[in-house]
């Protein structure tokens, strides 16, 4: 490969402390501080620039608070600095290089960003620059290998140095080593974290997950941002497994760092953001990678597999989904999740046989629901269905609606005030030693949302149709209840946005409405292509505050308007709802639960 040779010396001790560095000709700025800050020892203590002429390059969140002169690394490349220029590390030591860059390009069989060809000294003194002109003065002994308190001159702590003398050893193949080792993450943090007052970790595999998670914590409601932290995501494994410490189990990742990092987001939001939110191609792709990057624990399987084998249902791949359900079965033949989605797939491809054998084998008539097994219940009703027994398919629909009643209940009576502490969901806090009981506690209060959710969107998936049909009250209220209980756990659905960034609105009867989605496809139906998420409680405060906003359409569709929902309706039917299931939270906080689920950003339900 053809590189560029640029050779960075420091001011003070040009012959003593400099490196020869081989950089890919369009190397951009921030990468190349990096190489050049790595290749000298850094640590990132201290941030970094560049200065030609009266021209200084800095980092962008500088430009804010600075000079006419300054300009952003970002976008810039090693063309921009010409011939000649200076890199600053640290503006307080002001370790100050001279940079030269050779016009020649040079031939060099590597395929690395940079390569480290010469140099001398160990590098740079991390807030030490006045010990390590004493140094090169002559004023320390070589063979010091301690701190001389009493004449205040300290050991570089960055260095591991055994003795002082052994700064002047210089290796090009360790120093390339050293920079390999570490250059992708601080790359990496650099770029997209150099705002962080925490960033700059002397342990890369800590500071990268915590700067990762940091931005993780930011959300990702939209397919550009679930893309951007899943590359993002893949990044870092990469970095980890470059340095040798990427773990074979995914559960061990929150311990790669200095201190346990909290990763359930992406094991259990993360995997439902890409299947419900991408592509279904593309999210399968991204699925079987995300599987396929670690050894997972049971449940996370579980969860992967059924939404890759759903995707394949989707897409119509019923073979691939089988093969996904027979590679499940040997691995967790007890997996409530396998055999269910398996009774789906005998169904879905007319083995009603198939089906009725697996169900009298798992011997669901003597199954006690709860929120593990509901899978079996929920797949059970539309076997049912589908063969047309309206007696076990209501049995079915009652054991389900049952177990939602109990844990809605539940939940309400566990809720205690007293025992409430917001600093305990604070994720700086999170302690890798109640890892696995915050994920039981997560999961558990997950499967709940999630059952609720599922089982009113089948509901009003079954009624509307027959709404439209017939126009009949009692389907009516069927939708009604299903939405109110899709409002009530704050279910994100799809919308169009103008430019302003607002909900799209459309004219019906003479009123304005915003059109919402329950699932992607819905809305590509209707022609919108690029779909944007917002949670129900959003969507309700909006509808407060612009009172011109009759309600909402649900899943229109071109030659059908969609379900018209009133804002005025499904205020009435939450406040029944929480009147129902949230009486005694409201009596012990004191105010009304559902201005609880709008005002605060993170609903208890």
């Amino acid at each position: 490969m053809l590189y560029t040779k640029i050779k960075a010396s420091f001011i003070l001790a040009k012959n003593r402390l400099y490196r020869t560095f081989l950089v890919k000709p369009d190397i951009d700025l921030e990468t190349l501080g990096c190489v050049i800050c790595t290749g000298f020892r850094a640590t990132y203590e201290h941030a970094f620039m560049f200065r030609v002429r009266k021209l200084s390059f800095v980092p962008e969140e500088w430009l804010d608070d600075y000079f006419d002169h300054y300009r952003s690394m970002k976008g810039s490349t090693l063309e921009d600095l010409g011939p000649s220029f200076r890199l600053i590390y640290d503006t307080g030591d002001n370790w100050e290089f001279e940079c030269k860059v050779y016009k020649r390009p040079v031939e060099y069989d590597s395929d690395e960003t940079a390569v480290i060809i010469d140099g001398a000294g160990a590098g740079i003194w991390e807030d030490n620059v006045w010990g390590f002109t004493r140094y090169l003065d002559g004023e320390i002994p070589p063979d010091t290998s301690e701190d001389l308190e009493e004449i205040d001159w300290y050991m570089p702590w960055n260095l591991e140095l055994e003795q002082i003398g052994d700064f002047d050893h210089f290796d090009p193949a360790e120093e390339q080593e050293r920079l390999m080792e570490n250059l992708h993450a601080d790359v990496y943090n650099f770029k997209r974290y150099n705002s962080d007052d925490d960033l700059y970790d002397p342990m890369p595999a800590g500071s990268i997950w915590h700067a990762f998670h940091s931005n993780m914590k930011k959300g990702a409601d939209t397919p550009n941002k679930i893309k951007q932290q899943l590359e993002e995501f893949k990044h870092v494994c990469g970095v980890l497994k470059e340095q040798g410490a990427l773990p074979e189990k995914f559960t061990d990742l929150i311990h790669t760092g200095a201190d346990p990092v909290d990763l359930n987001f992406m094991s259990e939001q993360m995997p439902e953001l890409i299947f419900h939110t991408l592509e279904k191609e593309q999210a399968l792709s991204e699925l079987i990678e995300l599987r396929d990057m670690f050894i997972y624990g049971p449940n996370e399987y579980d969860e992967l597999t059924d939404l890759i084998a759903l995707s394949y249902i989707h897409l119509k791949e019923y073979k691939k989904a089988q093969n996904e359900v027979d590679t499940w079965r040997e691995k967790y033949p007890d997996s409530y999740l396998m055999n269910a989605r398996q009774i789906n797939l005998y169904t879905m491809t007319k083995k009603l046989k198939d089906a009725e054998a697996l169900l009298q084998k798992l011997d669901i008539m003597n199954m006690e629901i709860d929120p593990k097994n509901s899978c079996i219940f929920l797949a059970a009703r539309e076997f049912y269905i589908a063969k047309k027994n309206r007696k076990k398919a209501a049995w079915a629909e009652e054991q389900i609606n049952l177990l939602i009643e109990r844990l809605e209940e539940q939940y309400d009576d566990d809720f205690d005030e007293d025992d409430y502490d917001e600093d305990d969901y604070d994720d700086d806090d999170f302690d890798g030693d109640d890892y696995e009981e915050d994920v039981m506690n997560h999961t558990m209060m997950e499967m709940m949302r999630n059952l609720i959710i599922s089982d009113a969107q089948e509901r009003f998936d079954k009624y509307i149709r027959e709404y439209r049909d017939k126009q009949s009250k009692e389907a009516e209220q069927e939708i009604l209840a299903a939405l109110a209980r899709s409002f009530f756990m704050n279910r994100e659905f799809r919308l169009s946005r103008n430019r302003n960034g607002n909900p799209k609105t459309v004219r019906s009867d003479g009123k304005t409405w915003i059109a919402l989605y329950t699932d992607r496809d819905k809305a590509k139906k209707d022609g919108v292509q690029d779909p944007d998420i917002v949670s129900a409680a959003d969507m309700m405060e909006y509808a407060e505050d612009h009172p011109h906003i009759a309600g909402y359409l649900i899943d229109p569709e071109p030659g059908y308007d969609g379900y018209s929902l009133p804002a005025q309706t499904i205020l009435e039917k939450l406040h029944e709802l929480m009147t129902h299931v949230s009486h005694q939270m409201a009596e012990r906080f004191g105010f009304d639960a559902y201005d609880h689920m709008i005002d605060e950003e993170d609903i208890p339900f």
